[in-house]
């Protein structure tokens, strides 16, 4: 288990994004390609994670604050490509407000996707619909998927099979042409992410 050999594959990625003109429509798709060729671990050594985020401090932790120990294994201007590391065992059903790939590096998991039906607006935060199941799948180590974003996108959800699971995620930054990035609450409530933390009415 090799963190730091990750840096090539962000340097690697980086070099593939620019040659396409720092196009992000087609930055899922490359993120895809790049992750299928990332060496697989033959260990989870999770002193090499407590190391690496030791040694870059707050630069490792601070984009993003998902999974258990998100740890930022490279950046650069448009996007950024992170180690997260699960003990939970499930996430939300959920959309994103990025694009990008991610490839399972260690344990595995339950993924599912979801499609809206009759989605009715209230707000710009707030929408009402059903979730439907598209496809259920397990994802092994090596396994990769690429992420679509937009609120038009599909959502999905994760139910984490061991712990710890790791996944490596390469991601653009947050987009306004992928906003807002939904959350789904059963029965039928969609909720922007962050969307009403600010909203005084509803504190």
């Amino acid at each position: 288990m090799d963190v730091q050999a990750l840096k090539a594959i962000g340097v690697r990625l980086d070099a593939d994004f620019h040659a396409s003109g720092c196009d992000l429509d087609g930055f899922a798709a490359l993120a895809e390609r790049v992750l299928h060729d990332v060496e697989p671990w033959s260990a989870f050594e999770p002193a090499a994670l407590v190391a690496w985020a030791a040694e870059h401090g707050d630069a490792a932790t601070n984009a993003w604050s998902f999974s258990d120990l998100p740890l930022t294994v490279y950046e650069a201007e448009h996007w950024y490509l992170q180690l997260l590391t699960w003990t939970e065992s499930s996430t939300s059903i959920h959309g994103h407000g990025f694009v990008g790939a991610f490839r399972v590096m260690w344990g595995g998991s339950l993924h599912a996707t979801f499609e809206v039906l009759d989605r009715q607006s209230i707000d710009e935060h707030l929408s009402h619909g059903r979730a439907r199941r598209v496809d259920t799948e397990e994802l092994r180590t090596g396994a990769v998927r690429v992420i679509e974003g937009g609120p038009e996108g599909p959502l999905h959800s994760l139910f984490h099979l061991e712990e710890p699971s790791v996944t490596l995620v390469a991601r653009s930054r947050p987009h306004a042409r992928f906003q807002p990035q939904l959350d789904f609450h059963p029965p039928s409530l969609l909720l922007a992410a962050g969307g009403l933390q600010d909203d005084v009415q509803v504190r």
